[in-house]
């Protein structure tokens, strides 16, 4: 049995962690606009992400990052 990778609630997931990108991240988000379950899904995601990223140690990153910006 495969597992389904394109289920609503793995979309949301890398939708919030930023992984979801280009024509699939723009179709997601149409959808998003529309759909208030996926919405709950997105809200609950970060909900979770929200306490590890607290939990984390703030940085500033290296001045070699903000030359090349």
């Amino acid at each position: 049995m495969t597992e389904d990778l394109e289920t609503p609630e793995i979309l949301a997931g890398e939708y919030v962690l930023g992984t979801l990108r280009g024509e699939d991240r723009a179709r997601f988000e149409a959808e998003l606009a529309q759909d208030p379950g996926l919405a709950r899904l997105v809200e609950a995601w970060e909900r979770r992400l929200a306490s590890l990223a607290a939990s984390l140690p703030s940085q500033q990153p290296p001045p070699r990052v903000w030359r090349r910006i």
